[in-house]
């Protein structure tokens, strides 16, 4: 009787883990981007746009200093007016995330978007310059929410990762090592290896 009811615990929480990873899955598969074969250029307005992968200004444009300028009727590239999200090359995906309304590059495009955001001070003289450099940040977008969620420290990262298991937090947690120099944890940029990693896991859940 114990040897029974043991097996019919086991299968019902082996069956309850295996809906959840196709729930999940499904969710992944039903977002445009995520399942693109070819990101669509233009620029986004929205967060919900750059989801779709339907960017609605398809007006020829070009990245200069990390700001977008659309071309005008006369032929000139002025700056976008009003609220944009970002930018696809056709090749790259671009999002305003720094300073200034500065965009940077996508590095990886999953269920967590990883990113990198240098930032310069524009009064500091030649533009990117280690003169003017004041610090890196590296953050994530998560697809589901269009939120960007710092993760330089580990306290930042339990955002995203408290809900995973141990393993997958441990994972990531050796990627934050001391410095010496610096006399502080620093994060390590080969962290889009685990970002790499968690947004196959995520996509192939019902695999």
């Amino acid at each position: 009787m114990t040897k029974s009811f043991i097996f019919i615990f086991i299968l019902i929480v082996s069956l309850s883990a295996k809906s959840q990873n196709d729930t999940i899955a499904k969710f992944y598969y039903s977002i445009p981007i995520l399942q693109a074969k070819e990101y669509k250029k233009g620029v986004y307005r929205t967060f919900e746009e750059f989801k779709n992968n339907s960017p609605s200004i398809t007006s020829d444009f070009k990245i200069t200093y990390e700001k977008i300028r659309i071309k005008n009727e006369s032929g000139k590239y002025k700056k976008i007016k009003g609220k944009y999200f970002g930018a696809c090359t056709g090749k790259k995906v671009y999002i305003k995330s720094c300073y200034y309304g500065r965009v940077t590059p996508l590095l990886t495009i999953g269920p967590y978007c990883y990113l990198i955001c240098d930032e310069y001070d524009p009064q500091g003289g030649v533009y990117r310059s280690k003169k003017n450099f004041l610090f890196r940040s590296r953050k994530v977008l998560d697809i589901k929410t269009g939120k960007q969620i710092y993760i330089d420290s580990c306290k930042d990262a339990s955002e995203i990762i408290g809900i995973y298991s141990k393993e997958i937090q441990i994972k990531l947690h050796k990627y934050y090592n001391y410095s010496s120099e610096t006399g502080y944890v620093q994060l390590d940029d080969n962290v889009i290896i685990f970002f790499e990693e968690l947004n196959n896991l995520l996509i192939n859940a019902n695999e």
